[in-house]
């Protein structure tokens, strides 16, 4: 919303608790590292003994030296090529990228607020354990339990009071606009309405979200059925031929026979095929038609009718016999 084009990241290596600042180009981070130490020491009455980060121009510079010289600040920098030598501030990194990636996506919140998301993330962060302690970051580096009451859904809908100077009678009195994290120092809301920050809260709605890409439309996720909310959400059309599955008409599906089934149950006790995993079953084709001949059908011809029938009587005797060969 500032026009904030990177994110200046400060870890305690002992309570994990982070900060985070937001700044338009490089040259800043001196500036606010000045600022995070001032801020840090005079809330917990420590000093800060050493920083540690790596060798870019943002913290080797003239400026900052001369601070951390005055201060007795010592400063480490790992070697060239290994993150791996400030792993918990890299840790940080990935945390903040992964969390503000899953806020964006599940409440359909423009890509442009990735600052609000990233201030939001961490202050979530800084309120929950993390590894090697029971308590949070927030109790272990400020003695005092954070208020967790108060922390409500990324993206969710709230309405945000209009005074009565600038509406009519029958105007309503609140607009709806999206809730985009916590005011620091103060105990207010941020909330995206016309295009500006406002903290003037009446109510939130956790059920609800406004997808910016919908023209401020208001959507009940909570209660839509699964195709309802394919229909407001998805804002990306996918053709049929680029579905990885498709439907099949049923005619066109291969049918396993009793012998496929046997084959395939009597593989997976014997180990199956040579590399003992896959299982490769055979299914019998389709019967194809049966092909016919194009001649025209006739029926049988009724030779009996055109074949004449001999009548012949046998000899009983010898005599009979000698009598009929004359």
């Amino acid at each position: 919303m500032g026009g904030s084009r990177y994110i200046a990241t400060f870890l305690d290596d002992y309570t994990n608790f982070s900060v985070v600042r937001l700044i338009k180009v490089k040259s800043q981070v001196p500036e606010e590292i000045k600022s995070v130490i001032a801020e840090l020491e005079r809330q917990t009455g420590l000093q800060v003994k050493a920083i540690r980060s790596d060798r870019e121009g943002e913290y080797i510079n003239q400026t900052l030296q001369d601070y951390l010289k005055k201060k007795g600040i010592v400063q480490q920098l790992k070697a060239p090529y290994s993150p791996e030598q400030n792993g918990k501030a890299e840790r940080l990194n990935r945390t903040l990228v992964e969390r503000v990636r899953s806020m964006l996506h599940s409440s359909q919140v423009s890509k442009n607020l990735w600052a609000e998301a990233v201030v939001t993330a961490n202050r979530i962060r800084n309120c929950s354990p993390t590894t090697g302690h029971t308590k949070t970051t927030w109790e272990l580096f400020y003695n005092v339990k954070p208020d967790v009451s108060n922390m409500r859904i990324f993206g969710s809908i709230a309405y945000v009071h209009t005074p009565k100077e600038l509406r009519k009678k029958l105007d309503p009195k609140g607009k709806p606009g999206i809730f985009l994290g916590y005011e620091p120092h103060a105990k207010a809301y941020r909330v995206l309405v016309d295009g500006k920050i406002n903290s003037r809260v009446l109510d939130l709605d956790e059920s609800k979200f406004i997808l910016l890409e919908k023209h401020m439309n208001v959507v009940d996720i909570m209660n839509m059925s699964d195709e309802e909310e394919e229909e407001q959400i998805s804002d990306v059309h996918v053709p049929v031929e680029d579905h990885m599955e498709q439907d099949i008409p049923p005619d066109v599906l291969p049918t396993a026979t009793s012998q496929t089934l046997n084959h395939r149950q009597n593989s997976v006790g014997s180990g199956g095929d040579e590399d003992g995993r896959r299982v490769r079953s055979r299914i019998e084709e389709e019967p194809t038609t049966q092909r016919r001949s194009g001649r025209v059908h006739q029926p049988p011809s009724e030779w009996w009718r055109a074949t004449g029938l001999l009548a012949v009587e046998e000899p009983d005797t010898i005599t009979e016999a000698s009598q009929q060969a004359h």
